[in-house]
């Protein structure tokens, strides 16, 4: 291995590898962090570090993106991914939004490489579209989503998604557009809607407050909201 210069700043290394696990080079923040442990004798500022970098690139190297399976098994390996740094005290409060939004880049280049961009679906169930939001390519996500409401009409999660695609784009009238999508989600079924991605603060907090309200009426108490959705101050919507 190349002599590193004792009088290099301690963390140009950190850094580098930091930088690099964002952008996915994976091998190149693996040897970074190494190099940094070895260097200042200091494991113990990297162990996070490398252990999310290692578990990324053991689960990319164990999918074949140019396979039909790959979108799927690339939204898979992110949740899995989510529930293990859950387990930890992550540096760096956007390190995981950050890696968030280029790993889902990846992802729908994977999804546009093999040709699969126009498909409203992908295997088990998963809305194509769910990956274009996490890609913050609001555009592609609504257009996309919009396509599974004709054969799914009565799939209160994908209004529910697409609630969030209006939300996140921002622009003038898409948080009017974004509650009416979250109405119809509540209408189909509350407790169909994938609470965990919901955007909007103010809906989440009103979900809250009545389940704090009424705890007797246990999971069907989401059903409360469907009268009251539309009450919500649109000014208190999250962006």
């Amino acid at each position: 291995m190349e002599q590193i210069s004792l009088f290099e700043e301690p963390y140009t290394l950190l850094n580098g590898g930091v930088a690099a696990l964002k952008a996915l080079r994976l091998t190149e923040a693996q040897e970074k962090f190494r190099e940094y442990g070895e260097l200042y004798r200091d494991f113990g500022a990297v162990d996070v570090y490398l252990k999310l970098t290692e578990f990324l690139h053991e689960g990319l190297t164990g999918i074949d993106r140019t396979a039909p399976d790959a979108p799927g098994r690339l939204w898979r390996l992110w949740k899995t991914f989510e529930n293990h740094a859950a387990t930890m005290k992550i540096p760096g409060a956007d390190l995981l939004s950050d890696l968030r939004s280029v790993y889902f880049r990846m992802a729908t280049t994977v999804i546009e490489t093999l040709g699969m961009s126009e498909a409203p679906w992908l295997d088990d169930g998963l809305p194509t579209g769910l990956l274009y939001i996490e890609a913050g390519a609001c555009d592609r996500a609504i257009a996309s989503l919009q396509t599974c409401i004709p054969t799914s009409s009565d799939n209160a999660s994908v209004y529910g998604y697409l609630g969030d695609a209006y939300l996140l784009r921002g622009d003038r009238g898409d948080k009017e557009v974004a509650r009416r999508c979250y109405l119809e989600a509540c209408l189909v079924n509350p407790a169909g809607v994938d609470w965990g991605h919901v955007k909007d603060e103010a809906l989440l907090s009103l979900r809250a407050a009545l389940r704090n309200e009424y705890p007797e009426a246990g999971t069907e108490g989401d059903g409360i909201l469907t009268g009251t959705v539309c009450g919500l101050p649109p000014g208190n919507q999250a962006a």
